[in-house]
């Protein structure tokens, strides 16, 4: 792979695009696809898989995190981002020490670091140089402040997450739902700050029409850049069982199934009665918002870890045995095999079958939930 990471095939390509255009002063242009081609076509010459763009789909303020990166060459920057993504980690598992005590009690911390390594969706994300590494820090930032019951603070990590706005957009309905107007609050707050910095970087007018330009990247597959076949979410498996890549009806169904996910996640967080219910409820938001994501890549799966490690915790802290404990962990196997990766994307090329691991994994821990401590009628009259 060497040779092809030093020729730009990665998807670092595009963020490191938007930094030249930002650095150069065209930002009104950001969204401009010739422009864009243009500037891939200067720093990865030799990849002739890309008859176009591969496109910078993301919010106009995520370019200003990228704008140092292209005073350094392409090859340097995608090694420096590589090198700040493995301090992310580590910083994520620090972070998540305090809701993981019973594991961080059996192990050092360091196997965490290379149990995190050997996920496959963590490794590709790295490799790809994706921004999704980012996103596991501010949802860490964010859980540990819902934690603490700072959900003004939670709010605003959550807002810094819209560097990925389908993989966070789903949580924060969640947890509305749960009618917690703080988070909102915050949440808002610094939403409206990184509109102000987008506007500052493209202007009124780009800014404005960035919601059309995604979805008209969406309805074009983004020029053969975006596979439904490949995305593990109910929008994937809705094209795959249907056989269409777009259209009312893929719409339709995917929302409607999301939704109701997403309303099954938040009647989940009610149960607090069962022991450690806080890792089992933030289970649920991480893998109902995966699964509701309209545009999901294994990389994305990289959250995960999330549900992977408090589901661990819970397991070995309640000492559960039996079907219980293998209902609950055997996702956790299937999710940490490799090979069945490469299976779905190479050879079956079908990815989006893995949403069904995720959907019976949801469905187990609401059982969980349900199955947990239940109070007496008589004392909750």
């Amino acid at each position: 792979m060497r040779a092809r990471l030093e020729e730009g095939y990665p998807d670092f390509a595009i963020f490191y695009t938007a930094g030249r255009i930002v650095r150069s002063g065209a930002g009104t242009h950001l969204y401009d696809s010739r422009l864009q081609f243009e500037i891939q076509r200067q720093f990865a010459p030799l990849v002739d898989i890309r008859q176009g763009p591969l496109p910078f789909n993301h919010l106009p303020f995520e370019a200003v995190i990228f704008l140092p990166f292209a005073y350094l060459s392409y090859l340097r920057a995608y090694l420096v981002w590589i090198c700040i993504n493995l301090l992310i980690l580590v910083l994520v598992i620090a972070l998540m020490r305090a809701s993981l005590p019973r594991l961080f009690e059996e192990y050092p911390w360091y196997l965490w670091i290379f149990g995190c390594l050997g996920f496959f969706p963590i490794f590709i994300a790295l490799i790809q140089g994706q921004d999704v590494i980012l996103l596991l820090l501010f949802y860490a930032l964010a859980f540990t402040a819902l934690r603490d019951d700072r959900e003004f603070a939670a709010g605003c990590w959550l807002a810094l997450g819209l560097v990925k706005p389908q993989l966070v957009l789903p949580a924060i309905f969640v947890l509305l739902l749960q009618k917690r107007k703080r988070i909102g609050l915050g949440f808002l707050s610094v939403a409206a700050l990184l509109a102000v910095v987008s506007v500052a970087v493209v202007g009124w007018r780009a800014f404005l029409k960035y919601p059309a330009y995604v979805w008209s990247l969406e309805l074009s597959l983004g020029r053969a850049a975006i596979a439904p076949s490949v995305m593990p979410n109910i929008r994937g498996l809705v094209c795959d069982l249907s056989q269409q890549s777009a259209g009312k009806f893929v719409l339709i169904i995917a929302i409607a199934l999301s939704l109701l996910g997403l309303i099954f996640a938040a009647a989940g967080w009610n149960r607090t009665e069962l022991p450690n219910a806080p890792n089992l409820r933030f289970s649920l938001v991480i893998i109902a918002t995966i699964l509701a994501s309209y545009h999901a890549y294994v990389y994305d799966l990289s959250l995960l870890i999330f549900p992977i490690l408090w589901i661990s915790e819970y397991v070995a802290a309640n000492d559960l045995r039996g079907s219980n404990r293998t209902t609950l962990l055997g996702p956790v196997l299937i999710l940490f095999c490799s090979p069945f990766y490469l299976l779905l994307l190479l050879r079956i090329d079908h990815f989006s079958a893995m949403a069904l691991v995720l959907a019976l994994w949801f469905f187990v821990i609401i059982y969980e939930i349900r199955r947990g401590v239940r109070v007496p009628l008589a004392q909750g009259a």
